[in-house]
């Protein structure tokens, strides 16, 4: 059935991936990353019951505060997770906060979107929220970075009481013991609970 979303879903985007799925209802729900051809990164939200035909929606997110205001649209929102957690859905995603950040944003919908403030400060990307809390706190994979994205990145965990507040920073794993992420090393999706622990899925950057 492969191409499952086609790249170019609605006539503004020139490109789309790294999507994040959950169940939702009697289906699935998705957040899908849309690169529009006006160069501007945008977030799309999609329904599907089977799982192999989408239904997404031609308008990005747009997210809000806590009070329901309307807020900016940074014009950079990309790369996805969603996972539920507690009833709701989060979605963790790299969002620009002066330069780029993960951004937080829950959802009992999947029509409004709450922005949460933001964990880290920039340069930081590829988060992964876990689906439940671990010694009654939250804990969240990162990859720091320099500005350009480009020349190193480690992954590290960090722990909240109350999804606002994040430390207790420490380090998983560093880049290099591979050939294939000789440069940089970071999360994928959301970690996957086991009989025998939390399975991780990380990518790499060769060079």
């Amino acid at each position: 059935k492969n191409p499952v979303i086609d790249r170019n879903f609605n006539e503004t985007i020139e490109r789309a991936f790294n999507s994040g799925f959950v169940p939702f209802k009697d289906g699935y729900a998705g957040v899908f990353r849309g690169d529009c051809y006006s160069g501007i990164f945008n977030l799309y939200v999609g329904f599907s019951k089977d799982g192999l035909h989408f239904e997404i929606n031609d308008e990005p997110i747009h997210f809000v505060d806590k009070n329901g205001n309307p807020l900016p649209d940074t014009g950079y929102s990309y790369d996805p997770r969603v996972v539920e957690l507690e009833g709701s859905y989060y979605i963790i995603f790299a969002d620009k906060f002066n330069e780029v950040t993960i951004g937080i944003a829950k959802t009992d919908d999947f029509k409004t979107f709450t922005k949460l403030e933001y964990p880290f400060i920039p340069n930081c990307r590829n988060g992964a929220l876990f689906p439940r809390k671990i010694n009654d706190k939250y804990y969240l994979l990162s990859r720091p970075s320099d500005n350009a994205a480009a020349f190193f990145g480690n992954i590290f965990i960090s722990e909240s009481k109350d999804l606002e507040y994040w430390g207790h920073h420490r380090l998983v794993t560093t880049s290099g013991w591979a050939n294939w992420n000789n440069v940089k090393c970071g999360g994928g999706p959301i970690p996957i609970e086991t009989d025998e622990g939390w399975l991780v899925f990380v990518h790499g950057v060769l060079y």
